[in-house]
C-alpha cells in the first residue's frame, strides 16, 4: 500500500499554517529555536557549515539529477541525542509524551532544520512515548544513506508501531536516492508521508490521540 505524500503548501497555504499556529497562541510559530545541545563545539561548528553548504556527497547530489558514490561503503551511523527537543543529523531521541495544551499538540519531540534529511516521527504502542529520527541524505563521514542502513532504523523503530510518519525532503530523496528511500518506506509500512520542504519538523499529540506534524519554515 503506497503512502499518501501530503506536498510543500503554496505561499497563501504556508500564510495560513503560520497563522493558524499563532491563533492557538503562538508558541510554536515564535517559539526559540532550541540550542544544539547535543555535540561538542568542535561537532557544532563542523555541522553548522555542513549546514549551509551541505556535505560534499550532498553537494554532489544537488549537482546531478541521480548520484551514485562509487566509493567503499561504510557504515551510516545514527547516534543517540540527549535533547528530544534539539534532534540534529544523524541522530535520534526519544521523550515522555506530551499532553495538548489548550487543545492544541505541542511538540514532544523536534528536529533541527532540515536540509537534506527527512525524519520519522512514530509513537509506542500506549501512545505514552515518541521518537523522532533525523536522517540526512549523507553522515558526518560522507556515508550516503544505503538500503543496507534501512535495518539500523528499523531496530530504532522496533518499540514504537504506532503513528508512523516519514517527514521533510521526501521529493529531495526519491529524485535521489530512489533506492533507499523505497526500501526505508517498505521498512516502515503505512507510514503517512509529509513533505513541505526544508525546515523545522515536530511532532506531538493532538486531543484525540493522534500525533501529530509541526511545522515552521525556520
Amino acid at each position: 500500500m503506497s503512502a499518501r505524500t501530503r506536498q510543500a503548501p503554496g505561499r497563501e497555504a504556508s500564510r495560513a499554517l503560520r497563522r493558524t499556529n499563532r491563533d492557538a497562541g503562538g508558541a510554536y510559530e515564535d517559539e526559540v529555536h532550541a540550542p544544539l545541545g547535543c555535540s561538542s563545539a568542535k561537532s557544532a561548528l563542523r555541522m553548522a557549515c555542513v549546514s549551509r553548504c551541505g556535505s560534499p556527497s550532498e553537494r554532489a547530489v544537488r549537482q546531478g539529477p541521480r548520484f551514485t558514490d562509487r566509493r567503499m561503503k561504510m557504515r551510516y551511523l545514527i547516534q543517540p541525542c540527549n535533547s528530544p527537543l534539539a534532534i540534529s543529523r544523524c541522530e535520534w531521541a526519544s521523550a515522555r509524551a506530551i499532553g495538548p495544551v489548550d487543545g492544541q499538540a505541542v511538540p514532544t519531540v523536534r528536529f533541527l532544520q532540515f536540509f537534506s534529511s527527512i525524519g520519522i516521527f512514530a509513537s509506542n504502542a500506549d501512545r505514552s512515548r515518541v521518537i523522532g529520527i533525523n536522517l540526512p541524505l549523507s553522515d558526518e563521514q560522507d556515508n550516503l544513506f544505503s538500503v543496507d542502513d534501512v535495518a539500523s532504523v528499523t531496530a530504532l523503530l522496533a518499540d514504537f508501531p504506532e503513528n508512523r510518519s516519514i517527514v521533510g525532503n521526501i521529493a529531495l530523496w526519491q529524485n535521489n536516492l530512489w533506492k533507499p528511500f523505497d526500501a526505508l518506506v517498505d521498512g516502515v509500512p503505512y507510514a503517512e508521508q509529509i513533505d513541505y520542504g526544508g525546515g523545522i519538523y515536530a511532532a506531538g499529540f493532538d486531543i484525540v490521540g493522534g500525533l501529530q506534524v509541526l511545522f515552521r519554515r525556520s
